[in-house]
């Protein structure tokens, strides 16, 4: 609070309850953040999903309310499924033609499910990395 130029101020009644002040002085932005600001991008212009399917293996809540977000925002054609088994049904009612697919999952890993990829619908696969695994397997 001392590095902000704040202050804490507390007030009790017995019964009643705790109310707890913080003041930290900030200046009112005069700033108009409204508009998106407008970024140019030529980063691989010829790559175009327009048309295409992705689907995206993704167990954590959190990811996943990102990857809608974002991907809602490029306007892509995506489904998401929880683990691997939702996935590999998924991949047996739709054609899809990107997965992009966690590794670490509860009811079939990411490694379980590349096999079954593999072996029983024979398409080809990606893999993503998360966070620090030594363990990860190159296959």
């Amino acid at each position: 609070m001392q590095l902000q130029n704040g202050t804490i101020d507390v007030e009790s009644e017995p019964g009643k309850g705790t109310t707890f002040k913080i003041m930290i002085p900030y200046k009112i932005s005069t700033e108009n953040f409204t508009k998106k600001a407008e970024i140019e991008s030529n980063i691989a212009p010829e790559i175009s999903f327009e048309n295409h399917r992705i689907l995206v293996v993704e167990d954590n809540e959190i990811n996943q309310s990102l990857i809608k977000y974002l991907f809602r925002s490029w306007q892509l054609n995506f489904d998401l499924a929880n683990n691997g088994t939702e996935a590999i049904d998924k991949l047996l009612l739709n054609k899809y033609d990107l997965i992009l697919m966690d590794i670490q999952m509860p009811a079939m890993d990411g490694y379980t499910t590349a096999m079954e990829i593999r072996d029983k619908l024979r398409l080809p696969r990606v893999c993503r990395r998360k966070g620090k695994m030594p363990q990860l397997r190159n296959e």
